[in-house]
């Protein structure tokens, strides 16, 4: 038995032993006749021989440097669908050297907590030189639109975080086996209030031009207001009005206030374009 697969909700333990399986003989309710199989023990030094996905089923691998966060990650989602065979890895190159004797396109969820984004995207490139038919699902304490619309650039299918309820990562597991791509809602929600809060082109081109003073006075300007009443409304000197509106025309080169107005209108034009 493979000490990377969890059968039946249990890793297989690799102890010191160097005999073969057998079976051992048990008795239920009095009678003879049940029989349990004994697997096979190695030593720690020894290779154990990799056991292909029984049956056809669906694989999962799961790549985690981190042994605990590994076997629980392993064990609940063995919990939750018997069907699908759950194999564990510490690395990439680990699961590289097995590959071949594994299930031709499983679904691999690597885990990036602690690691950097040069040593997730190594990893990621790795995957996708062994075969183009792998589908890879990161998982990640990250939840910022950047990690994830930079892991979806790199070939990633799936992205869950550990935020995230059981449920919704077995789901999203399901969803990238059969060929779709999952990535988390609050996440997208999150970038379009970030969206909504950028200023819009005509407010860049206004403040690439002015001052924020400037660009105040060339906003009253537009309404048509005189100086004294822009002067009251920013709460300005009339003479520091006049001052702006004379500097305003000095780099719009216009010649009079509604010059000033029109060139306005006509940048703003551009922007929205």
């Amino acid at each position: 038995m493979n000490p990377h697969e969890v059968v039946a909700g249990y890793p297989a333990l690799a102890v010191e032993s160097v005999g073969v399986a057998g079976n051992l003989a048990t008795k239920g309710n009095g009678e003879e006749g049940a029989s349990t199989d004994v697997a096979t023990k190695r030593r720690p030094s020894q290779s154990a021989p990799v056991r292909k996905a029984e049956g056809g089923r669906p694989t999962t691998v799961i790549i985690e440097q981190r042994i605990l966060i590994r076997d629980c990650l392993a064990r609940c989602l063995n919990g939750v669908n018997k069907n699908t065979v759950i194999r564990s890895f510490s690395t990439v190159e680990e699961w590289l050297k097995e590959r071949p004797q594994v299930s031709p396109s499983p679904v691999i969820v690597l885990c990036s907590a602690e690691r950097s984004v040069a040593e997730v995207e190594r990893d990621v490139a790795q995957i996708a030189q062994a075969s183009s038919d792998i589908s890879v699902i990161i998982l990640s304490d990250r939840e910022d639109a950047s990690s994830v619309l930079g892991a979806l650039d790199k070939g990633v299918r799936g992205y869950i975080t550990t935020s995230m309820a059981l449920d919704v990562a077995v789901h999203a597991i399901r969803l990238v086996r059969a060929g779709g791509t999952f990535v988390p809602a609050l996440t997208l929600i999150a970038s379009r209030d970030s969206i909504k809060k950028l200023p819009s082109s005509s407010e860049i081109s206004r403040s690439s031009l002015f001052t924020a003073r400037q660009t105040k006075v060339v906003g009253e300007l537009r309404l048509g207001k005189p100086n004294k009443i822009i002067a009251h409304e920013l709460n300005m000197c009339e003479s520091t009005v006049k001052v702006h509106v004379r500097n305003i025309m000095k780099r719009l080169r216009a010649k009079n206030r509604t010059e000033v107005v029109f060139l306005m209108n006509e940048i703003e034009n551009k922007a929205s374009i």
